[in-house]
């Protein structure tokens, strides 16, 4: 959907609009294209973590610069999902609810998306532990390798209602970075939409479900310095369970939700109001699937039903464009101004037969007399 007008931005329901054209392509997606995306989502967002935690070691004495230095270069993670590409599952949480409480998609395609996206950015992000961060050597020496586990100690010690709602805190954040890297429609501004709300909720200190599947892993890795940390016990159950639903809570609820209610829910009134369009017009998707508006650029066309809500286009379903509808309506005008012409041209064509005709019967009358006498006689 093209920004406002003489602007590089779009406005706060075309953003929406926007998500729910994604959110249909997202859930059409084949599951290896989902799990691919997934894993260099997790990947990214692993790397980000890399970052953050290699250039804030030895700053112990000073909490508030370390979390300043870790937010300020963490976004790069998220800037490379949603500009080079990647499907994270916090992010869709806020991409993919607008369209289901629209109807547009089914509660199946949003949690057939939302399960792929986390174990596959799981895989993407312990992968980048492994390989790129323990294995590579990185945090084998200290300050790094003290900072990787300070982190991941200071994470699952955390009570698990405290995780919670710092999930809640963090994807609220993220997915607002997602929101405004919609609106933007240039780099420069869609780096900048991210990098602030990011930065936020890092320099803050909530709780990222899928950058602590990087930062448990690489703890549990170097072994957390003596300590019995567990996997199953106090990685998963007492922190990527919290996060994980207060994350979905957080861009779920917070963002998706309340956006769609703000600029997509439609109330009684409104619904009798598009009813009536749908009666007095075409019901095919020359109308916006959230206003009513005109629209051309429409990622999937949808049908516009008589009580408000729309439906998946069928094959036999003959969708056009406004260009398409109003060319062929000119086309049509054009045709019966020629039919109205031509039937003008064919009625004078009658007439002047007519009088030929009569000009012929006269002048066979004429030159015979008997004719002439028989009707003489007979009148």
């Amino acid at each position: 959907m093209p920004g406002t007008k003489g602007k590089s931005y779009k406005t706060p329901k075309d953003i929406v609009v926007s998500c729910m054209n994604t959110a249909l392509i997202k859930a059409g997606l084949r599951w290896e294209r989902i799990v691919g995306l997934g894993f260099l989502a997790g990947a990214y967002i692993a790397l980000g973590g890399v970052l953050a935690t290699i250039l804030t070691a030895s700053m112990d004495q000073q909490p508030g610069i370390e979390k300043l230095v870790a937010g300020a270069v963490f976004p790069v993670g998220l800037m490379c999902v949603l500009i080079a590409g990647g499907g994270l599952y916090t992010g869709n949480t806020a991409i993919m609810t607008p369209s289901w409480l629209s109807g547009r998609i089914t509660l199946y395609d949003m949690l057939r998306n939302w399960s792929m996206l986390w174990f596959a950015n799981f895989a993407g992000a312990f992968c980048v532990a492994y390989f790129l961060a323990y294995e590579s050597g990185l945090f084998d020496e200290d300050p790094f390798r003290h900072t990787a586990i300070k982190i991941a100690k200071k994470k699952m010690e955390l009570k698990w209602g405290q995780v919670f709602l710092r999930g809640i805190g963090c994807n609220w954040l993220v997915c607002l970075a997602v929101w405004l890297a919609y609106a933007a429609d240039d780099i420069a501004g869609k780096v900048l939409g991210i990098w602030f709300p990011t930065m936020a909720f890092v320099a803050i200190g909530y709780d990222h479900c899928i950058a602590n599947m990087y930062y448990l892993s690489l703890g549990l890795m170097l072994k957390m310095e003596g300590d019995d940390k567990y996997f199953f016990k106090d990685a998963v159950w007492n922190n990527l369970i919290p996060a994980t639903l207060g994350n979905t809570i957080g861009g779920g609820f917070f963002v998706g939700t309340l956006y769609w209610f703000a600029y997509i829910y439609e109330f009684g009134d409104e619904k009798r109001e598009r009813a009536n369009q749908a009666a007095d017009a075409p019901t095919l998707a020359l109308y916006s699937e959230v206003d009513g508006a005109l629209q051309t650029d429409k990622q999937l066309p949808f049908l516009h039903t008589k009580h408000g809500h729309f439906r998946r286009v069928k094959e036999e379903d003959v969708v056009i464009t406004r260009e398409e509808a109003q060319h062929n309506l000119q086309t049509i005008e054009e045709n019966a101004q020629t039919i109205e012409m031509l039937k003008a041209e064919l009625a004078q064509a009658k007439k002047t037969l007519e009088r030929k005709r009569s000009e012929v019967s006269l002048s066979g009358l004429s030159g015979s007399p008997s004719i002439g006498a028989e009707m003489f006689i007979s009148s």
